[in-house]
């Protein structure tokens, strides 16, 4: 026996204990706890991810056998559906219901992003979902949910729980990642013997590796953190491998596609200020959507980090411009399945 209630502490206010009908607005939150006897293998979902999203607020000690489980439900827009306990995800008999109403505020669409729902191989994903839309969503990778220490002084950290605003989108750059000091896309081309030059602008260039190169000298200030010292020439040696075809003399594209942030980015900003912390793709995946290869979602160091194919679509759907709301919630609200 099982039953979805609310518990003291839980907020009644739209909730019929008579029809077991909760309401609530696109964008909103309540809280519902499914209550009955050794709860944990019970398979918990909302009927229509488009009306309404469900979260499991994880306790830090569960007792066993599991009495009580709590769930996060999120209007995503008007409509009525059913979060329901399955028996199993195999055996789909439904052991407790609770019928959700969204209801419409003519509100601007916003992004609402639940960084912690799931493992994916090495990587801690989540989904976007677009909250006064048409139902979309999109699998997104925030930061590690575990803050450690990485190289050149960095460090990889949760993304924050909040709510920012999207800036305008653009060629992030920045010489604390030594790649990512070229904006992505800038032309290049030789100039000499081993010799790399990016465009600056006009008929302006500069060099990529050697003495002078840019990415080189924040290469070897990028060791520097770590209490390293790098040489001009071993660093030329790295470079080559990103720059070359096999031959060692050709150049691999006639573009500078190496930067950590990916073709665009999109600035989380707080309070009108700028933040750490963007949304954007990876290099890698980048080179892998060009070759039709596998593309796999990786943690950021606090980014929010999509694949090049969900970007292009978000674009398309509207949903990546300034002014555009971002919020993220807590790694403790995973999927419950």
């Amino acid at each position: 026996m099982a039953v979805f209630e609310k518990i003291k502490g839980q907020d009644l206010v739209g909730y019929d204990k008579a029809t077991h009908t909760q309401t609530i607005k696109e964008g909103k939150d309540t809280l519902l706890t499914l209550a009955g006897y050794d709860l944990a293998t019970f398979y918990v979902i909302s009927s229509n991810e488009k009306i309404c999203t469900i979260h499991e607020r994880t306790p830090i000690d569960a007792p066993k056998p599991l009495m009580q489980r709590m769930f996060v439900i999120t209007g995503v827009t008007d409509g009525e559906c059913e979060i329901q306990a399955l028996y199993s995800e195999k055996n789909r008999t439904v052991l407790a219901s609770t019928k959700i109403v969204v209801t419409n505020v003519k509100m601007n669409a916003k992004l609402v992003f639940f960084p912690g729902e799931r493992t994916k191989g090495d990587c801690r994903q989540g989904t976007i979902f677009v909250v006064g839309g048409k139902g979309e969503h999109y699998d997104a990778a925030g930061g590690a949910p575990a803050a450690y220490k990485d190289n050149g002084g960095h460090t990889s950290d949760p993304t924050p729980a909040g709510v920012y605003v999207l800036g305008a989108q653009h060629h992030a750059t920045t010489g604390t990642w030594p790649n990512s000091s070229i904006p992505f896309g800038a032309s290049i081309r030789l100039a000499g013997e081993g010799k790399v030059e990016y465009l600056l602008g006009g008929d302006r260039w500069g060099s990529v590796n050697g003495e002078k190169g840019i990415v080189v000298k924040y290469m070897k200030e990028f060791a520097r953190k770590d209490g390293k010292t790098r040489t001009t020439k071993d660093c030329d040696e790295e470079l080559a491998r990103v720059l070359f075809k096999a031959d060692g003399k050709t150049l691999r594209v006639d573009y500078w596609d190496q930067n950590d942030f990916g073709r665009w980015s999109w600035n989380m900003t707080q309070n009108n200020k700028l933040t750490p912390y963007y949304i954007h793709t990876t290099p890698l995946n980048e080179i892998q959507t060009i070759n039709g290869l596998r593309v796999q979602l990786t943690n950021s160091h606090g980014c929010v980090h999509i694949t090049p194919r969900t970007r292009d679509k978000m674009m398309a759907d509207g949903y990546l411009k300034r002014g555009v709301i971002f919020e993220v919630r807590k790694y403790s609200d995973v999927s419950p399945y």
